[in-house]
């Protein structure tokens, strides 16, 4: 990322227009599109002027200015321009251009064009249609309109307000254009490149025009618009009405179906809740003693469709109506998300996240041989065949080089902070001390992490009700369809539920991914079984929000939601605390207020954290309290760094969405010097197409006088203002003002950062963007782009600003993070500026700094679950002789979890003295270790994946794939979006199949001699030698020994020993 100062674009521009104006005065021709650009004079340093009577001679370095009386002539290289009153000639070796007022005479040789305005004449007169801004080829602007056959059915909705809105689109257009041609950046003829309004409308003349309009409308816009008489349109009259709306509530639809169908009216149902809605049409009419496919009713199977549509409608004259999720839940459907590709392994997604971006230079972590640095890649031949390898370079200019298929033993380094760290030195023990001292650091820390995990497995909370009619009935209510993502993390919250060990699972989803409703059906699930819910949330925008969501989704329900913040006052506070504590308020929602000491739960069985990172060390402890016997579920859309590792590590659960909404467009970010002139462009595009706008000043001490200055530079803007110091009810009313569209532009601080959602608000601007952390920004970034509408990010830093380091790689991230769901990788990025020093306390950064996190996260990982798949038998003191006989002196428990394959005994903590030590078994860290040698040049050639970042990405996904599955799938991935691949990929990737076999059969190594192919079997493996060779017959290529299968490569011509050695892997594997 470069920032550009107006200096450096001023010198680039004049440099790209010289060569342009050099092009024209040699004769050229452009082909496609108009150039147009600023042009400025670069200056230079030396500059000489000489007079001599009444010539004047400047010498400006290159160029040479000649002025006598009222001519001009500059010359500079092999151009020469002459200036004479209003015509001016310039020179360009056999070229000369002439222009006098608006006409130009070019000649080039033989040929001489002559223009004036907008046409264009050849010497032989033929005319050229000529447009500055459009390819040579479109006589001008142009509509749609302009290319329909005559007589095709149009229809305008709204006709005055459409005319309204291109009538300030036309003068905000001149504005802009008056602004540019002010600052010398269009020339002052510059065409317009759009249609007016009134041009719109003598193109529809010869179409069938439709109004959609009432006709009061229509008479209001003939009248100011100068839209063509009524002669020329239908008018549909009262042929449609809008339906009646029923915001969720399935019974009342029921009735108006079966009271309509009753009257001899006909009813349409288009939604993907079509099935649901029958059955419950089908249920009461069957109560009345009506058949669906009676004659005598109109109503018939067929009227229930299952898909979706915009609107709904009544028509009197057809006897009609149409029923649509706009009418039913009061929100328009997305279409449904189709089924993704099976995802591969997270585990192996966020290992990949550490190498993305690798570039030479970096610092990087071998599992098995220490720190290093990365210089790239290189192709190497060994023996007779050609492989890419990882180029190491390790202390003393020791250099390693790691197989692309073994690059998962490879991570980026992250250390404790921004301190280089000490390369290792090969064939030394160095590496082997630092890996043990970071090994017992962290068989301690995963001691510690066994007291609180067995504390909470062993604590006995709440086992759930699988689902009944009424979550369904909720669910089947929800007007979007669910992504896969959403699907597996209800699944998983449900599963926890339903478990009698308390929940703790942290649901990981970008802005607007979907995790508040897997919030809201937990909480649903919860108030059946007679519990109350705690939504915790960090603002009270939020809270807000989240209250009128909850509402609104379960107003059909006997069950009540309340608030509590700041925006009630003490009396109703008082009220809703005393209801809450006598068990009246099933779901209540509120900011750190639920945490004050005076609240009482009659019987809470599930607390909501949503972003807890927003929340203050005491206020955490509060958490803990609370979450001791409840089930805790905790919503982010970035991560902090310890809540990210402790989900990576084992000790939460955690569920991620990352699969957006079909019709969720990426949010277009640019990082600039502020400039009063972009901000005002910015702003009236969003407000033009009938946006919002937010503007993040986060300053309270200067908002206003931001505020003030913003009226100033778009008066055409409705402008609020909202922060944190404002009462309760002065920022509900700017909230309101803003969610209701009175305001088009809210200038505001970071009080809108979490989950405020307005999905007309597509363009976000943050002042001075150096101030605020990385997933701050990415969390600030997301209220916007919340539809299907593409948004903007305008992120400004002060022009004279020098930014640290840090701040730059903060923008530069932001920037990148362009692909939706980038949460994820974002609060890696987080880690990789910050470090990982403050992760885990200061006892515990010497040893990240070691090793590295990701080494250090592997071992704390594996320590966690061996801790959680092994039985440990602790003894402990009995609280009584009774149980002291039961158990015996020692006590386990079986728990259920999915990350084990078994139900094993958890330990239990003893009474006295720690937990035993958990050990950490390194050859579990990586995938095993198979040592291929065979006879492949595989590898990815540069000429299929030109770009070593994009292709080191493919390899690191490539050393994941595990199964015969995964490699297949990759072959296709590649194919989709590289092409077909070159030889050497292909034997890559039959080489990762190869390796898929090999480990499937616990095989160590496949060497390759020029007799045979030799393939170790594991030491100590129970193989029945006996069994093995009669399992492969009397097969003469293949010998099975005590430790090796030897497989003849002399009988097996050109590749036919792919196959056959497959085969023999596939045998062991069974």
């Amino acid at each position: 990322m470069r920032a550009l100062d107006t200096s450096t674009l001023r010198r680039e521009a004049a440099d790209e227009w010289q060569a342009v104006i050099e092009r024209i005065d040699q004769g050229q021709r452009f082909e496609g599109r108009a150039l147009y650009a600023p042009f400025f004079w670069a200056t230079q340093e030396e500059q000489e002027t000489r007079r001599h009577g009444d010539t004047e001679t400047r010498r400006h370095g290159d160029t040479e200015t000649r002025r006598h009386g009222d001519t001009e002539t500059r010359r500079h290289g092999d151009t020469e321009t002459r200036r004479h009153g209003d015509t001016e000639t310039r020179r360009h070796g056999d070229a000369e251009t002439r222009r006098h007022g608006d006409a130009e005479t070019r000649r080039h040789g033989d040929t001489e064009t002559r223009r004036r305005g907008d046409t264009e004449t050849s010497v032989d007169g033929q005319t050229l249609a000529w447009s500055p801004d459009l390819p040579a080829s479109v006589p001008g602007p142009a509509s749609l309109l302009a290319h329909l056959p005559p007589a095709t059915p149009v229809c305008f909705s709204e006709l005055l307000i459409l005319a309204q809105h291109a009538a300030e689109q036309h003068h905000h257009a001149g504005e802009r254009r008056n602004a540019h041609a002010d600052a010398g950046e269009l020339p002052p003829a510059f065409p317009r490149p759009y249609l007016l309004w009134a041009e719109l409308l003598a193109q529809a003349g010869r179409l069938t025009l439709v109004n959609l309009s009432n006709n009061a409308e229509a008479l209001g816009a003939d009248a100011a618009t100068g839209m063509p008489g009524f002669s020329d349109w239908r008018l549909p009259g009262t042929l449609f009405a809008p339906a009646d709306l029923f915001g969720g509530q399935l019974k009342r639809l029921v009735d108006d179906i079966v009271a309509r169908v009753g009257d001899g009216e006909q009813v349409a149902v288009v939604t993907p809740q079509a099935a649901r809605i029958q059955e419950m049409v089908e249920e009461r009419m069957r109560d009345e003693g009506t058949r669906m496919n009676d004659s005598s009713s109109i109503l018939h199977p067929s009227s229930f469709m299952h898909g979706s549509l915009d609107e709904g409608w009544r028509s009197i004259d057809l006897n009609l109506t149409l029923y649509t999720d706009a009418e039913i839940f009061g929100w328009r459907q997305r279409r449904p998300v189709a089924e993704r590709k099976r995802k591969r392994d997270r585990n192996a997604e966020e290992r990949a996240a550490f190498l993305r971006g690798l570039k030479p230079g970096d610092y990087v972590v071998h599992i098995e041989h220490g720190i290093a640095v990365y210089e790239g890649l290189i192709r190497r031949t060994v023996g007779k065949t050609e492989r890419e390898y990882l180029n190491l370079r390790y202390a003393e200019g020791d250099r390693l080089y790691v197989p692309v298929d073994q690059i998962d033993r490879v991570s980026r380094y992250i250390g404790a902070g921004d301190t280089a760290p000490a390369l290792t030195r090969l064939g030394t023990q160095d590496w082997e001390r630092a890996k043990r001292k970071a090994r017992a650091a962290v068989q301690e820390l995963a001691n510690d992490l066994l007291d609180l995990y067995a504390k909470r497995q062993l604590s006995q909370g709440f086992a759930f009700s699988p689902d009944g009619e009424w979550q369904r009935e909720l669910e089947a209510a929800f007007p979007y369809a669910e992504t896969p993502d959403q699907l597996r993390a209800i699944a998983d919250v449900k599963h926890d539920m339903e478990l009698v060990q308390p929940m703790d699972r942290l649901i990981c989803g970008d802005v607007g991914f979907g995790k508040t409703e897997v919030a809201l059906r937990a909480a649903f699930k919860a108030v059946q079984d007679g519990k109350q819910v705690a939504v915790l949330v960090p603002t009270t925008v939020l809270a807000q929000q989240h209250y009128d969501t909850f509402t609104r989704r379960m107003a059909a329900f006997p069950l009540k939601v309340d608030m509590i913040s700041r925006f009630r006052s003490a009396k109703e506070q008082d009220e809703i605390i005393a209801r809450l504590a006598r068990g009246e308020i099933d779901i209540i929602i509120g900011t750190h207020r639920l945490l004050s000491a005076d609240i009482r739960f009659k019987d809470l069985g599930l607390l909501v954290v949503d972003e807890e990172q927003r929340f203050g060390v005491r206020h955490k402890e509060r958490i803990k309290q609370l979450r001791a016997n409840v089930d805790v579920l905790t919503m982010t859309a970035t991560p902090i760094p310890r809540t990210l590792h402790m989900a990576m590590a084992g000790i939460r659960d955690l569920s991620v969405i990352d699969t957006p909404p079909e019709d969720r467009v990426p949010i277009k970010t640019y990082v600039l010097p502020y400039d009063d002139q972009l901000v005002r462009e910015a702003l009236l595009r969003e407000i033009d197409r009938g946006g919002q706008v937010y503007f993040l000043h986060n300053r309270v001490q200067s908002i206003y006088y931001v505020a003030d200055k913003l009226k100033q530079l778009v008066p055409e803007a409705e402008v609020g203002v909202g922060h944190g110091q404002l009462g309760e009810h002065q920022l509900e009313r700017v909230m309101l003002d803003f969610f209701s569209g009175k305001d088009d532009v809210l200038v505001c601080t970071t009080i809108i950062e979490s989950g405020l959602d307005v999905p007309n608000a597509n363009t976000i601007v943050i002042d001075d963007a150096t101030t605020y952390g990385l997933a701050q920004l990415y969390q600030i970034r997301g209220r916007v782009g919340r539809s299907a509408q593409r948004a903007y990010a305008y992120l400004f830093y002060k022009p004279d600003q020098r930014m640290t380091p840090e701040a730059q790689d903060r923008l530069q991230a932001i920037q990148e993070a362009t692909e939706l769901g980038a949460g994820f990788r974002i609060a890696m990025r987080d880690l990789e500026i910050r470090g990982a020093g403050n992760l885990l306390g200061a006892e515990q950064s010497g040893h990240i700094a070691a090793v590295g996190f990701d080494l250090y996260s592997r071992l704390l990982e594996q320590a966690v679950r061996t801790m959680k798949a092994k039985l440990v038998e602790i003894n402990f003191r009995p609280t009584t002789d009774k149980e002291a006989r039961r158990q015996g002196g020692k006590e386990t428990r079986e728990i259920d979890d999915p990350s084990v394959s078994l139900s094993t005994p958890l330990p239990v903590s003893a009474s006295k003295g720690r937990q035993p030590a958990v050990k950490v078994d390194e050859k579990v860290l990586i995938s095993p270790l198979v040592t291929l040698d065979l006879p492949l040049d595989a590898y990815l050639p540069a000429e299929y994946i030109a770009d070593d970042r994009v292709r080191l990405a493919v390899y690191q996904h490539l050393a994941e794939a595990q199964t015969l599955r995964a490699v297949r799938e990759l072959r296709q991935e590649l194919r989709d979006r590289f092409g077909q691949l070159p030889a050497p990929a292909d034997y890559l990737l039959t080489w990762l199949e190869i390796k898929a076999l090999a480990l499937a059969a616990n095989i160590t190594s496949v060497v390759t001699t020029a007799e045979e192919f030799i393939i170790r079997l594991p030491e100590g493996d129970a193989h029945d030698r006996e069994k093995l060779r009669r399992r492969f017959g009397k097969d003469p290529t293949i010998r099975v020994g005590p430790q090796f299968v030897r497989l003849d490569r002399r009988s097996l011509p050109g590749e036919s020993w792919i196959e056959a050695l497959s085969g023999v892997l596939a045998t062991l594997g069974k």
